[in-house]
């Protein structure tokens, strides 16, 4: 256990160098998705995580062209990949406001985040 923590950490804080260096190196890349969003409440914590799934450690570029200079950049770098969001290339689907009257204690993971409204196409993606 005390390994895959270590490694665990040790890949973040890797992952949190790279998206240093982008932010460093080109003007359109907005962090990671994890960063970006924050749940309103701590007990909605597990919750976000599971909603963005696999695109928790994305990272949100401005547009396509930005994303693949990053994705060129890890490539010289030699770095892992990782995924990119383009606001401006990404497609969301639509919302269902119906969900929103469900009732009870069941929210939308939408309503429960704290983010800038530039991001709202790669928090519905």
């Amino acid at each position: 256990q005390l390994k895959a923590d270590k490694r665990e950490s040790e890949r973040d804080r890797q992952l949190n160098q790279t998206v240093a260096d982008l932010k460093r190196l080109f003007s359109g890349v907005y962090g990671r998705m994890c960063d970006l969003c924050k749940p309103t409440q701590r007990k909605f914590n597990v919750a976000v995580s599971v909603a963005f799934g696999r695109h928790l450690d994305a990272i949100v570029t401005d547009t396509y062209a930005t994303g693949l200079d990053c994705i060129q950049y890890l490539r010289d770098q030699r770095l892992p990949p990782i995924t990119f969001l383009a606001l401006d290339n990404i497609r969301p689907k639509d919302l269902n406001e119906r969900l929103r009257q469900l009732g009870g204690t069941s929210k939308l993971v939408l309503d429960v985040l704290q983010y800038d409204p530039t991001l709202h196409k790669a928090v519905l993606y």
